[in-house]
């Protein structure tokens, strides 16, 4: 009985995992640039399983593992924004930026720029090119 529950526990706590991702990948639908991801389980077969419950002993009993979560770099839709600094990053393409906590990469293309000319993210983050920012006098 013990590894029935177990499989049936297994299984609750990856469809739990699947709920999570697919309801980030719905609140971020409409953020700019946002990849949703996908769940990857595999199944785990247990070598023996010793029971008095079970039929036979030594039987292999199946299990469900999660494997992490792939990240969708296929293309949305490209949409005309008036702005003629905005850009639509294709595929894998990132735009590096400078951050408060860093260097990092981002998909947004929501571009303009500060007081001083330099291109930033709709964030305020400084893009990046060959590691310095972006000026336009």
């Amino acid at each position: 009985m013990e590894n029935a529950l177990l499989v049936g526990l297994s299984r609750q706590v990856t469809l739990q995992r699947n709920l999570e991702v697919i309801a980030n990948n719905v609140a971020n639908m409409n953020t700019t640039g946002f990849k949703s991801r996908g769940v990857n389980f595999e199944e785990f077969i247990s070598p023996t399983a010793r029971a008095d419950t079970l039929p036979r002993t030594n039987r292999r009993v199946s299990y469900v593992i999660d494997q992490g979560t792939d990240l969708n770099f296929s293309n949305g839709p490209v949409e005309q924004t008036g702005n003629p600094l905005d850009v639509a990053l294709r595929d894998n393409t990132l735009l590096a930026v400078q951050t408060q906590s860093g260097f990092r990469y981002t998909r947004n293309g929501s571009l303009s720029l500060d007081a001083n000319g330099t291109l930033v993210t709709s964030d305020g983050e400084r893009v990046l090119v060959g590691g310095g920012p972006v000026t336009v006098n």
